[in-house]
This record gives C-alpha cells, structure tokens and sequence, in this order.
C-alpha cells in the first residue's frame, strides 16, 4: 500500500523528533500506519491489488536467470508452436482474482491483460508448465504474446529441457 502510492496517501508526520532508537516503531505511528490500511477496505479495487501485489512477493531469493539474448514475440510463439513448453522457476508466485482473470501478480507486480486474455492468464497462474495445446488461439493474441515473451525475458519461464 505505502510502496505503490495505493490512494495517493503518504504517512506524514512533521512532529516526528528524531531519537536514538531509530527501529523502533513507536504506538503513535503504528496507529496512523494501521488507520492508513484499514482506509483501504473502504476501496476494493485497491484492496485486490494490494492483495495480488503483496501475496505474490517472494519470502526469499529466486533462481532467476534472464534470458540472453531476450526473447522475441516469433520466438517464443514458433517454440510453442513446436510442441515445446515453458515452465514457471521453482518459488514464482502467479494468482489472479477469478473475476479479474486478465489481471495477474507475478512476483509482486501487477500485469494488465485485455479481458479476452483471461484463459490464458489463469493458465500462467495455475499451471507451472505451458504449452501451445493449453493456450490455443490465445497465443494469437499480441499482448498475451508478448506479456508471455516478457515474463520469459525476465526469467520467470525457461524452455523446458
């Protein structure tokens, strides 16, 4: 919520002394950061994302490997197209709102699809390996492909071996 700007609101506080116990947390601003939070119930819409965003943070370091040399949206098309598959790395976390499908979080970002994408994107989510049997005539769609191209040029998906 306070990364993203969700709503706008920042945590202010001018009155705010300085002090030697800089990690401390004190009552006072755990209440204005907790009445920062429970304003966004008042907002769904921004409830969901933060959820997505937040619930798809990884705990720990990911084995991420860009790609060199990236992908490009006819590669990685003619790979599936192939037969071939592209698995998610081991830790990723991938969710989506069942009413909201074309929104994904992946690794704590929210990616936008168009609405007509949502079966593909549900697919990124529930899925850990892709093929071009499962996505069909969604790999036809120019943002879905190339959504896809970029979550394997930041390494989330690797061609599968």
């Amino acid at each position: 919520m306070i990364a993203n700007d969700i709503g706008d609101v920042h945590y202010h506080n001018p009155k705010l002394p300085a002090r030697a116990n800089n990690g401390a947390i004190l009552a006072e601003e755990a209440k204005d950061l907790e009445n920062m939070m429970r304003s966004l119930l008042d907002h769904p819409q921004l409830l969901k994302q933060w959820l997505g965003e937040h619930l798809t943070q990884n705990r720990h370091e990911l084995d991420i490997l860009p790609s060199e040399p990236p992908w490009q949206n006819s590669e990685t098309y003619q790979f599936l197209e192939d037969g071939e598959a592209f698995k998610r790395i081991g830790g990723l976390r991938a969710f989506y709102h069942p009413d909201q499908a074309h929104l994904v979080y992946i690794n704590g970002e929210q990616y936008q699809l168009p609405p007509e994408c949502a079966d593909a994107a549900k697919l990124l989510c529930d899925e850990e390996q892709i093929t071009y049997a499962q996505l069909g005539e969604q790999l036809d769609h120019p943002a879905f492909l190339a959504m896809l191209t970029q979550l394997i040029n930041l390494g989330y998906w690797y061609p599968v071996e």
